[in-house]
């Protein structure tokens, strides 16, 4: 058996094992108000959540955190 298929086998495991990712996790285009934005949203380990979007007319970034298991998102 090589080493590669060693490695399949080894990590296929382990992967079934992991939790899927939140389903709002991801790169996602919406409006605030009738302004478009684009929002990137992703989870840091099991306790905190970062983000960040902006307005698609500034192009500067305003940062979101979440922690815990807060609904919440704070601007930054």
């Amino acid at each position: 058996m090589s080493v590669a298929a060693v490695l399949l086998a080894l990590s296929a495991p382990l992967a079934a094992s992991d939790p899927p990712p939140p389903a709002w996790r991801g790169v996602w285009s919406c409006t605030i108000g009738s302004l478009p934005v684009r929002a990137c949203l992703a989870r840091v380990g099991d306790a905190y959540s970062l983000g960040s979007y902006y307005y698609l007319s500034k192009l500067r970034t305003i940062s979101l955190d979440q922690q815990g298991t807060s609904k919440v998102w704070l601007e930054g």
